[in-house]
């Protein structure tokens, strides 16, 4: 893996985690916009949250150490 791809990789990633961090703003509001306040569905959008920005956080890692191995 060159550098380039790599930075690509981690572009991309943080890219994505961004958008992770949009939709969950946007989840915490319903439909007419109003602010949920269900404390069992913000625990639930939380947890889509970390399971969406841990998958980019594990692919930057394991990108990393592919690219220490090369």
């Amino acid at each position: 893996m060159s550098d380039k791809e790599l930075a690509e990789l981690y572009s991309e990633a943080c890219l994505r985690i961004h958008s992770a961090v949009s939709h969950l703003y946007e989840d915490l509001y319903d439909e007419d916009d109003n602010i949920k306040s269900d404390v069992y569905e913000v625990i639930e959008s939380i947890k889509r949250f970390r399971y969406w920005v841990n998958t980019e956080l594990d692919l930057i890692k394991e990108a990393s150490k592919e690219y220490d191995n090369d």
